[in-house]
């Protein structure tokens, strides 16, 4: 029985894949539990519609990811950040407090791309390594006691 995916089903597929599983799996766990549903003419024309609305988004996503890693190429990120005497931070700067810094400067970047061990917990200028599908570069990062 062919039937479109609603959601991903591991061991199955992705979301929105057609694919053919048995009968009496599809009808006594696919349909019950709204994972899938039967790939009708009507279902399938649909899907395709949204695999490409979903394409779509998909690229514009990747543009502003790849504008964003051309704008970091020799940028300083400057932030502020109360510190004791000897110049450690009270709360370091995580990797979401970087991309949050980013998005005030204009630069979309996803979490995922910051390269980061651990969070930066010192005053002073650190190279943040980013890498997005294998392309590699990194901005600096310089840390001002507030």
């Amino acid at each position: 029985m062919k039937v479109v995916l609603l959601t991903d089903v591991r061991g199955v597929g992705k979301r929105h894949d057609v694919r053919e599983v048995s009968e009496g799996y599809a009808q006594n766990f696919l349909f019950p539990k709204k994972l899938a549903e039967e790939a009708k003419s009507s279902v399938l024309a649909k899907v395709l519609q949204l695999k490409k609305q979903s394409a779509e988004k998909q690229k514009i996503t990747d543009e502003k990811i790849f504008s964003g890693f051309q704008k970091i190429k020799n940028f300083v990120l400057k932030t502020k950040s109360k510190a004791n005497e000897q110049g450690h931070l009270f709360s370091g700067i995580s990797r979401e407090q970087i991309v949050l810094l980013l998005q005030k400067e204009g630069i979309e970047m996803p979490l995922e791309a910051i390269k980061l061990d651990h969070p930066i917990k010192n005053i002073g200028e650190v190279e943040i390594k980013v890498e997005i599908q294998g392309k590699k570069g990194g901005f600096s990062l310089l840390v001002e006691e507030a």
